[in-house]
């Protein structure tokens, strides 16, 4: 398999129990798609295993008081370090197929953000890199009866020359992927859906409901100051809000239903009510008749 010039770059959290296989195994995948992977954070195991594996680490970054990494070290020092002009940043538990950076030489475009739903796997022994590994996980897509989970994105891609000054979210909480795509759509980079083409593959792990978790589920503190770093709820753009669909045969629009005019209405009054306040109560309004419309369509 050819290797594409694309960086990608990640915050792995502890290398133990179920997580170092779930991240070995994400890792390995990565590796037979590019040789520049750069790991982040000072967690258990994370500086041996990029050692190892001949991987670039950097140690030191911000975190929040209880330790959780914070994206915009990662995220600014990423464009910095990248040997390639193509930027991915991916979650630590996805494993990614060939089609990952197949995909972004379909994209026409002079700047771009690729984002995509991710597909749920139980897997809980290390695979990638066994014999045939490929065909197994795709036998096992088909077993589990796997399909895009709809929501938010585990990964992005983009050339490095965009600078996305994210501010310090805390990784593995609500709201920053979904700043990600605000920023995108506030600034007049195209958000891409590349669902169709790329097979992301989140392997299922339990999560925890520990105040501070790393992976919290439920609004804890952590989440909750990063709902206030995007701004308000509103902000909280999904991969259903792209401007373009990725497919086989390249960049398309989106079908404009009824539903998605409703939504491209509010996100266009929330840029407006964004810079004049005077827009705030025609949002609300959009809001209510598009909560309104689903519920009863």
């Amino acid at each position: 398999m050819s290797r594409r010039k694309i960086t990608i770059f990640s915050i792995p959290k502890p290398f133990n129990g179920l997580f170092q296989t779930i991240q070995l195994n994400a890792i390995n995948s990565w590796l037979e798609l590019t040789d520049d992977i750069i790991l982040f954070g000072k967690d258990e195991g994370v500086a041996e295993v990029a050692k190892r594996l001949g991987l670039r680490h950097i140690l030191h970054i911000s975190t929040s008081k209880y330790g959780t990494p914070l994206m915009s070290d990662p995220v600014t020092l990423a464009t910095k370090l990248a040997r390639y002009p193509i930027l991915a940043y991916v979650n630590c538990d996805i494993i990614l197929l060939s089609d990952f950076v197949e995909a972004v030489t379909k994209i026409k475009l002079g700047k771009y953000l690729v984002v995509g739903q991710r597909r749920a796997l139980n897997i809980e022994q290390q695979l990638v890199g066994t014999v045939g590994w490929r065909k197994k996980i795709e036998t096992l897509l088909v077993l589990q009866n796997s399909r895009p989970i709809t929501g938010g994105s585990d990964y992005f891609i983009y050339p490095n020359y965009i600078n996305f000054p994210i501010p310090p979210f805390a990784v593995g909480r609500l709201f920053w992927d979904s700043w990600f795509m605000w920023y995108a759509r506030s600034t007049g980079i195209p958000i891409v859906n590349a669902t169709q083409v790329i097979t992301a593959i989140h392997q299922q792990h339990y999560q925890g409901f520990e105040k501070h978790s790393y992976g919290e589920l439920n609004l804890g503190e952590e989440t909750q100051i990063n709902l206030r770093l995007l701004g308000r709820r509103i902000y909280s753009l999904k991969v259903y809000d792209a401007d373009y669909t990725l497919t086989e045969k390249g960049l398309v629009k989106p079908a404009l239903t009824a539903n998605r005019l409703i939504r491209r209405s509010e996100i266009f009054l929330m840029l407006q009510a964004q810079r004049y306040k005077i827009w705030l109560p025609l949002l609300f309004i959009v809001e209510k008749m598009r909560g309104w419309f689903i519920r009863f369509k």
